[in-house]
């Protein structure tokens, strides 16, 4: 005796249809219009159900945090190698997502295509934030040259006593 049941292709191919119907109209098998009892809308919701996979990515960090020697990080502010490491970490991640859809000898899997949307809409996100990062990177590179050039010049042209004065009066702007 088989483990198979018996399959027509009749039936999976009008499956197939009422699958695609489902994921392109939210509640097809709600409708009033509905020729299936509820016993089978449940199931064949049950079967069409998109599956989730959920990404946990951790890291081990192991040395001290930031900001905890010189002066105090405020909250928020990205120093240049808090850039360089969240770039370099948001890489290493989208070379991971790349992978994800891949067998050992870099062939697509065969998965769903909810499961393949998840992955394409996680990379998406993630080159966003890299491109967040980046221009982030380049602002806070841009201030602090901005910042030691005003200060050079200051030591350059302004007398000491005149110099304290002046960097008092900036104190509440200063990020």
């Amino acid at each position: 005796m088989s483990n198979y049941p018996t399959l027509r292709l009749g039936v999976l191919s009008g499956l197939a249809d009422l699958k695609a119907q489902c994921d392109a109209t939210p509640g097809f098998l709600r409708k009033p219009d509905c020729p299936y009892d509820n016993d089978t809308v449940a199931l064949l919701e049950k079967l069409f159900q998109p599956k989730e996979i959920e990404v946990i990515v951790e890291k081990y960090i192991d040395k001290p945090t930031r900001g905890q020697v010189g002066r105090p990080k405020k909250s928020g502010e990205i120093t240049d190698d808090d850039a360089v490491e969240l770039e370099t970490e948001a890489k290493e991640l989208l070379k991971e997502l790349r992978e994800l859809g891949k067998d050992a000898d870099g062939e697509l899997k065969n998965l769903d295509t909810s499961t393949k949307l998840t992955i394409i809409k996680t990379q998406t996100t993630l080159m966003e934030k890299l491109v967040s990062i980046r221009e982030r990177f380049a602002s806070v590179r841009k201030v602090a040259t901005f910042q030691s050039t005003v200060v050079g010049i200051l030591d350059d042209l302004v007398p000491d006593e005149k110099r304290d004065e002046f960097l008092k009066r900036l104190e509440p702007f200063r990020s």
